[in-house]
C-alpha cells in the first residue's frame, strides 16, 4: 500500500493500492489526482537454445574460413568446361 498525501500542505490522505485515485484534502480544499507508478516492465526471456545445425551456420570466434555467401558457394557455382588436348595447340 502507499501512503496518499496532499500536494499542498502534505496531510496524509488515505494508505492505498490503486491505478488512478481523485481526492480532496479536508484540510485546505486541494483536490489531488494520483496515478500509479507503472510497474517495472518483465524481464526479456532467454532465447531458445540453437539447434545443432544453426550453430554451426554461426561464425564462430575460433573458426578461420572465410564466409562465402550462399550464392557463390563451390557446389553452387557453374562447372568449368576443359578443352581437350587437341584445343590447346594451335591450329596449323
Amino acid at each position: 500500500m502507499e501512503e496518499i498525501r496532499c500536494g499542498h500542505c502534505a496531510r496524509k490522505l488515505a494508505e492505498a493500492a490503486f491505478v488512478e485515485i481523485a481526492i480532496k484534502c479536508p484540510r485546505c480544499g486541494t483536490m489531488n489526482h494520483l496515478r500509479a507508478v507503472s510497474p517495472t516492465p518483465e524481464r526479456q526471456r532467454v532465447p531458445p537454445p540453437m539447434k545443432d545445425h544453426e550453430q554451426h551456420s554461426l561464425g564462430h570466434p575460433g573458426h578461420t574460413a572465410p564466409r562465402i555467401p550462399p550464392d557463390r558457394r563451390r557446389h553452387d557455382l557453374p562447372r568449368r568446361q576443359h578443352a581437350g588436348p587437341a584445343a590447346a595447340r594451335p591450329a596449323g
